[in-house]
């Protein structure tokens, strides 16, 4: 097997490591969930004490989404890896195919959750699984512009 094929499969393998976790988060019955939000909310308040119930409901919510937010910019840097290294061909359109993989599986994540118990699918939450996803992206293409540029070379 060619060192490509060995990279090709180690990129698809990221993929699928990432996705199986976001998969395996959204399977988790709210309870379980809310206690893995819990922790962190946890160590938050014990740093500023004397939070109202009001402010931990929002910064409850500000971590649950950051951390929706996190596990996909992961899921699209590593799509857009994957797919610019096994589809070189289409070049400067590698960003749409990554773009549209990460926001169909975020879709199909929260269409999941509608079957997990005590969990909801929510549209605004494939927007913010959206906006890791083309952050991720972006930040993948900006240091590969960069490196193509240090290095003397056109960019793809």
């Amino acid at each position: 097997m060619s060192r490509k094929n060995k990279l090709d499969i180690i990129s698809w393998a990221a993929v699928a490591v990432i996705a199986v976790t976001i998969f395996c988060f959204s399977a988790q019955r709210a309870d379980l969930s809310n206690e893995s939000s819990g922790f962190i909310v946890g160590i938050l308040t014990a740093l500023f004490p004397g939070l109202d119930t009001m402010r931990l409901d929002l910064l409850t919510t500000i971590v649950r989404k950051t951390c929706h937010f996190t596990e996909y910019l992961l899921l699209g840097l590593a799509l857009i890896n994957a797919v610019r290294r096994t589809f070189s061909k289409i070049g400067d359109k590698s960003w749409i195919a990554a773009g549209v993989c990460g926001y169909a599986y975020a879709v199909s994540d929260e269409i999941h959750q509608l079957f997990v118990p005590g969990r909801a699918g929510m549209f605004t939450d494939t927007l913010i699984d959206l906006a890791g996803v083309m952050t991720g992206i972006g930040l993948y293409l900006l240091c590969h512009v960069r490196r193509k540029s240090e290095e003397g070379g056109e960019d793809v």
